[in-house]
C-alpha cells in the first residue's frame, strides 16, 4: 500500500534537508525559509537551534533561559557574560537556578561552553552542568581564572572539602569525554599606556598555582573517560597527574607558553607525552617567550641525539600517534625522529600568527636549513598529509628533496614558504623551485602552496587589483599542474583586506588534457564582487590596475 503522501514533485524530507545544508544559504537564509510552512519550520528547527546561546545578564536586562519548546533541539549549549563585567553574587546564583530548573529538558545537550566571563567558571556552575543528561564536553572559552590580579578569589576556587567532595560523588557520575580550558593566555595592560593593546604575558607563580588547583579537582574524577583534552601550554606539566588512570586519552592540544620542567616532581614534556601511550592526535602550539620571533628562541622536548640513546626504548613512545603538530621546532629537536610509523599527518608550523596593521605574520617562522636536521633520517611510510612552514634560504632545495624519501606515501602537501626581507625579488619563482620535487610525488592528490611574491602587497584591496592577483594565481597553479598531472586539487593562498584564505581548484581531465575549475568556496561567494569573476573568466589584458 502506498503511504507516500507527497504532492507530486514534492522531494522527500532527505533531499530537502541536503538543499537546505548546502553552503551558499547562511543563517539568516534558514530562518527566513523556516518561515514559509510548517514543514520546512519542522525540517530546519534541529539545524537553528542546534546551537544556542543564551546570555544570563547584561547592564540593564535579566535574559530567561530559551523557552520550553526549544530545548530538545538544542545540542550545544553556549552561555556567555560580558568581557569587561564580572558576574555578582545574586546574578551567579540566578544563572545556576535557571540552569538547574531547565536541565531535564536539556535531553539532546552534549556540550557547554563558557565564554566571555572574567573571573572563569565557579564550582556552582560547574556542579549544575554535570547533570546534563547527555553531557559530553565542557568548553571554557578565553575565560581564565588567573585574569587579573585580583585573583584567585574564594568564590573561583574548587579546592575547598565541600567542592572537592561534591565533584568526587556528584550524581550522575562525572562522564566527561572533552574538556577544553582554552585560555592559552592572560593579559596585562601598562599602566603608563592606558590606551594601549593589552599584552599577552606568562602567568604569575600564584596565578598558575591557582588555575592548576581548579584543573586537578576537575580532571582528577575523569581522568579515566576523557578523551580529548586542551590546555594552556603553561598547565601541562602540573595539571596532568601521570599517577592517575587517563586510558581513554586520544587527544591532547596545548596552546600557548610552553611549560618549564617541573623540578619538585621531576615531569618534563617528553615525560608525560611517554605516560599518555593512548594519544592518537597531539597538537604543540606553544611558544618559548613572550614576542619572541628570534630564530633561535625556542624549546626542546627531545634537545640532541645523545639525549634520544639515554631515554627509556623498554616502553614505546606514543605508539598509537597518528596525527602531531609542533610549532617552531629549533634544528636540535629530536622527536620527530621518535615517532611511531603510524604515524599519519604531520604538521611543523609557525607559532604565533597574528594580524598587524591588516598583514598577517608569522612569529618564529623556522628557517628550511633549520628543518633539515629536524627532519634527518626520518621515514614515515604511512604519512599521508604534511605541512611545514619555513623561511627560504639557500637549503630550501636540499629540503623539498628529502620529501619524497621521507614520506613516499604523500597525498596531500601543505607548504607556507616565506622569503626574508633580504631575499632579492628575483628569488620568488615557486614554480622553478618546484618542478624538480612535484614529479617525483607519484601518490600526491592535493597540493596547497602559500608563497607570496614580495613584490605585491600581502593585502590585496580593490576589485581590479584583486582580480590581477587572482589571475596570477591560478596561471602559478596550471604550471604547477604541469609538473603533476595526476593531481585532483590545488590550492593557493590569498590574503583579502582582512581575510586570509585559499583559492581551490579541481583538476579535469579531458581527452589527453588537464583543466582548472575554480571551486565556489564560499569565501568566493561572499566577498568577490560578479564582476571579479567576470574578469578572472575573461582576456587578462581586460585586468587593468
Amino acid at each position: 500500500m502506498d503511504t507516500d503522501k507527497r504532492q507530486p514533485g514534492e522531494l522527500y524530507d532527505d533531499l530537502l534537508l541536503e538543499v537546505f545544508l548546502s553552503s551558499e544559504l547562511t543563517l539568516y537564509d534558514r530562518r527566513k525559509i523556516s518561515l514559509v510552512c510548517h514543514r520546512f519550520r519542522a525540517l530546519l528547527m534541529p539545524i537553528l537551534f542546534r546551537r544556542t546561546t543564551w546570555s544570563p545578564w547584561s547592564i540593564n536586562d535579566w535574559h530567561p533561559f530559551p523557552p520550553p519548546p526549544l530545548r530538545p533541539y538544542i545540542q550545544i549549549m553556549n552561555i556567555s557574560g560580558e568581557q569587561f563585567r564580572r558576574p555578582n553574587a545574586e546574578e551567579r546564583r540566578s544563572m545556576v537556578s535557571q540552569l538547574n530548573q531547565a536541565l531535564s529538558s536539556l535531553v539532546a545537550v552534549h556540550t557547554f561552553v563558557f565564554d566571555l566571563m572574567p573571573g572563569g567558571i565557579w564550582p556552582q556552575a560547574f556542579l549544575a552542568v554535570l547533570s546534563a543528561l547527555a553531557l559530553r564536553s565542557l568548553i571554557l572559552d578565553e575565560i581564565p581564572w588567573a585574569q587579573d590580579s585580583s585573583y584567585p578569589d574564594d568564590d573561583y576556587v574548587f579546592t575547598s572539602d565541600m567542592h572537592q567532595q561534591r565533584i568526587s560523588d556528584s550524581a550522575p557520575p562525572l562522564v566527561l569525554c572533552g574538556f577544553s580550558y582554552n585560555a592559552p593566555y592572560v593579559y596585562e595592560v601598562e599602566q603608563e599606556q592606558f590606551m594601549a593593546a593589552p599584552l599577552q604575558v606568562r602567568r604569575k607563580p600564584n596565578q598558575l598555582d591557582a588555575e592548576t588547583r581548579n584543573l586537578r579537582a576537575i580532571l582528577g574524577p575523569c581522568s579515566s573517560g576523557l578523551q580529548s583534552l586542551t590546555l594552556p601550554g603553561e598547565h601541562v606539566l602540573r595539571s596532568i597527574d601521570t599517577s592517575l588512570d587517563w586510558r581513554s586519552l586520544r587527544e591532547l592540544k596545548l596552546e600557548g607558553y610552553w611549560a618549564h620542567t617541573d623540578t619538585a616532581c621531576g615531569v618534563t614534556m617528553y615525560s608525560l607525552l611517554h605516560a599518555l601511550p593512548t594519544l592518537r592526535a597531539v597538537s604543540l602550539r606553544c611558544q618559548e617567550s613572550s614576542g619572541s620571533t628570534s630564530q633561535h628562541a625556542g624549546f626542546t622536548i627531545v634537545s640532541s641525539d645523545s639525549a634520544i640513546q639515554s631515554l627509556d626504548y623498554n616502553n614505546p613512545f606514543l605508539p598509537n600517534i597518528e596525527k602531531f603538530e609542533l610549532a617552531s621546532p629549533l634544528q636540535d629537536e629530536r622527536i620527530i625522529s621518535l615517532l611511531s610509523p603510524t604515524l599519519q599527518q604531520l604538521s611543523l608550523v609557525a607559532y604565533p600568527v597574528t594580524n598587524e596593521h591588516g598583514t598577517r605574520i608569522a612569529h618564529n617562522n623556522r628557517p628550511a636549513s633549520g628543518l633539515l636536521p629536524v627532519l634527518a633520517g626520518v621515514h614515515f611510510p604511512a604519512v599521508i598529509r604534511l605541512e611545514l612552514w619555513y623561511t627560504v634560504d639557500e637549503s630550501e632545495g636540499k629540503l623539498l628533496d628529502r620529501l619524497p624519501q621521507a614520506f613516499p606515501s604523500l597525498r596531500n602537501l601543505e607548504l607556507h614558504r616565506l622569503l626574508a626581507n633580504s631575499m632579492p625579488d628575483s628569488d620568488w619563482n615557486p614554480v622553478r623551485t618546484f618542478q624538480n620535487v612535484l614529479p617525483r610525488f607519484k601518490s600526491l592528490r592535493i597540493f596547497a602552496l602559500e608563497s607570496p611574491d614580495p613584490r605585491t602587497p600581502r593585502r590585496t584591496r580593490g576589485m581590479t587589483a584583486m582580480a590581477k592577483h587572482l589571475r596570477k594565481l591560478r596561471s602559478v597553479a596550471e604550471e604547477m599542474v604541469q609538473l603533476t598531472p595526476w593531481l585532483c586539487e590545488v590550492w593557493m593562498s590569498i590574503q583579502y583586506d582582512e581575510y586570509v584564505t585559499w583559492e581551490e581548484w579541481e583538476l579535469i581531465s579531458e581527452g589527453d588534457t588537464t583543466r582548472l575549475h575554480a571551486v565556489q568556496a564560499s569565501f568566493r561567494a561572499t566577498y568577490y564582487p560578479a564582476e571579479i569573476n567576470a574578469i578572472l573568466d575573461g582576456p587578462l589584458e581586460h585586468v587593468v590596475d
